[in-house]
Parts: structure tokens; C-alpha cells; sequence
């Protein structure tokens, strides 16, 4: 039984980001292991090899134990191999002054820049996540209610909203983007001009976003972290901002906007707030 049935059986129980995810991990450990004869400690020394993360390692080692009781039962050797998932610190968000920054970078006398400003301004509007950038087919965009329709994790279907002002730069890009097919967002130029974008195409794209403004890396999730924050920022509840972005839980809104700063509070510290 190979990775790709047990992918294959599984995919509607999955996110798309999910199953990209374990393919890349499952398809390196079919080729690099003896998974029939694997022990604890060699898968352990496995997960290890990589350079990754903790996060990184404990997706993997979930990815690998969930094959392995797939195809060879629950009493593998290697099934008694845990890993613990270390709390990741607070992650990038950017402030307001760098959004403006970069929503005033793109070049809008091109093609690739009005394509560009829509995306990025989608994105912050509405934190998708780039598998639903990448996936998002006219069909489910509603222009004049400013609302889409995105598969999220879990394979439900979610309602996404956005502004005014980003509804404005989704029609110039729109009036110009060549009617093939179904998806929004499609490549300007490069070799196959016209298709849709993929997940790994729009991290170099972004990646470039970052650069070209002056803000330094950024990541797609950098930008759905962002649409948390600001949000918040401009005094969003946080049971909004989880509706609005999608999340099963509070808990991970907060977890999203552990960012916030000094200023965040400044209207609210009770020494301030008292007149001392």
C-alpha cells in the first residue's frame, strides 16, 4: 500500500494545505525509509535529519505515524514514538505604516502590479490563506455584496468579506485579466502565462512584495496574522475576527494577535486613564 492510496483515501477528510503538506513529508519518507522495519528510533532520527522545526517535526512525525498505522496496524514498533510540539513564539504582523507602505509599492501601469494590489488587498481584507488565494474561482466571488466563498480546513465551505476600496481594486483587475477559465488570480507573464497560481508560486511572489517594499520577508500567513492584528487594532471584538477570518476557535485569535504592542493599549492603561 502505497503513500499515495492512503492520500488518496483521505483527501476529503483534509484541508488542501494539509494534504500538500503530508504529501511532501509521506513522499520523502516512503523513498528514505524501510517503513515495514522501522523501529522508534530510527523514525526518531528521521524527523530529526531534516532541519526542521519543532512544529515541522511533530507534522511529520504525525504525518509518518498516520501512514504507518494505515498500512501496517496500530501494533508497529514505531507507533510508541511521541513528539512534543513546543509553543510557537508570537509571529510576524505587520504594523499599519508597513501596510501602507506596501499597498503604495505596487507599479498599478501594469498588468502584474493591479493583479498584485488586488491579491494583497484581498488578503489583508479578508485573511485567507494562500491554498484559498490560489483556489478561489470566479464562480464563488460575489462582486456587488463583497463577499466570496472559500473551502477552508476540514473541507467546509466559509464566507469571506471585503471593503469597498478592496472591491475597487478587484474590478481593475478583473477588466484587465484574460478570461481563461475559472480562477481570479492567474500568472502575468513567466513561462505559462494565463494559468493558476499555485501555492509555491505565490510565496516568491509575496516573498518579492516584501523586498520591493522595503518591509523585509514576508510570508502569505504573515498577511493573514495581519488581518488578525489590524483588525483588532481598530477595535474589532475578537468573536468578529474569528467569524470573519474563518477560525474554529477564540483560541486562535488570540493566539494570532499576540503581536499587539504598547500603543495597542495606550488609550485603555489604568494610570492614564486616572489623570496621575
Amino acid at each position: 500500500m502505497t503513500v499515495q492510496q492512503y492520500l488518496d483515501e483521505h483527501m476529503g477528510m483534509w484541508s488542501p494545505n494539509t494534504v500538500d503538506t503530508y504529501q511532501s513529508i509521506l513522499s520523502r519518507f516512503e523513498i528514505e525509509l524501510d517503513v515495514e522495519h522501522l523501529t522508534a528510533g530510527k523514525l526518531r532520527a528521521w524527523i530529526y535529519s531534516h532541519g526542521w522545526g519543532s512544529s515541522q517535526r511533530y507534522v511529520a512525525l504525525s504525518a509518518a505515524k498516520g501512514y504507518i498505522k494505515w498500512a501496517f496496524g496500530a501494533k508497529h514498533p514505531a507507533l510508541i514514538l511521541n513528539e512534543r510540539r513546543a509553543k510557537s513564539p508570537p509571529q510576524r504582523a505587520l504594523k499599519i505604516p508597513q501596510i501602507k507602505d506596501l499597498l503604495s509599492s505596487f507599479n498599478t501601469m501594469e498588468a502584474k502590479g493591479i493583479r498584485d494590489l488586488a491579491m494583497c488587498a484581498l488578503m489583508l481584507d479578508t485573511g485567507l490563506r494562500a491554498s484559498e488565494i490560489c483556489k478561489l474561482d470566479l464562480h464563488y466571488l460575489d462582486m456587488e455584496e463583497r463577499k466570496l466563498r472559500v473551502v477552508i480546513k476540514g473541507g467546509r465551505w466559509a464566507m469571506a468579506m471585503f471593503s469597498i476600496s478592496t472591491q475597487r481594486y478587484m474590478e481593475a483587475w478583473l477588466a484587465i485579466r484574460q478570461p481563461l477559465g475559472e480562477p481570479v488570480f492567474l500568472s502575468v507573464g513567466g513561462i505559462i502565462p494565463g494559468t493558476r497560481l499555485t501555492r509555491s508560486g505565490l510565496r516568491i511572489i509575496v516573498k518579492k512584495w516584501g523586498k520591493d517594499a522595503g518591509i523585509g520577508l514576508l510570508s502569505p500567513h504573515d498577511l493573514r496574522r495581519t488581518f488578525a492584528v489590524t483588525a483588532t487594532r481598530l477595535g474589532a471584538p475578537s468573536r468578529l475576527v474569528q467569524l470573519a477570518g474563518r477560525w474554529s476557535s477564540i483560541e486562535m485569535v488570540e493566539r494570532y494577535t499576540e503581536t499587539l504592542e504598547n500603543e495597542d493599549f495606550e488609550k485603555y492603561f489604568p494610570v492614564e486613564g486616572l489623570g496621575f
